[in-house]
């Protein structure tokens, strides 16, 4: 599967600072440990570890500690970021934990 991220993240992506990737919606489910994933077509992570959230809540709380591992400098940008790109998302919601390989 490719996952699609903006330049910024993807720039944090290969150098390992933002290891883990949130996504939305049933097309998610069947990634799983160890797959590979393309960002942006250009090169690939692998898939280290995987959680899944019924709830925004629940994805929020996961974040609290975790948001810079997401490439997000605080919880508060999370919950605008995850707004303005999901506005009317009702999961499940999934984080994928990815290194470079």
């Amino acid at each position: 599967m490719l996952f699609f991220v903006k330049k910024i993240f993807c720039d944090q992506i290969k150098a390992g600072l933002k290891t883990i990737e949130i996504r939305v919606g049933e097309r998610y489910k069947n990634i799983n440990i160890g797959d590979k994933q393309s960002i942006n077509g250009h090169f690939y992570v692998k898939v280290t570890s995987k959680r899944v959230f019924n709830t925004k809540k629940e994805l929020f709380a996961f974040l609290k500690t975790r948001h810079k591992k997401a490439g997000i400098p605080s919880l508060t940008a999370a919950k605008q970021a995850f707004k303005e790109m999901y506005p009317d998302t009702s999961g499940p919601y999934f984080a994928f934990y990815i290194s470079m390989g």
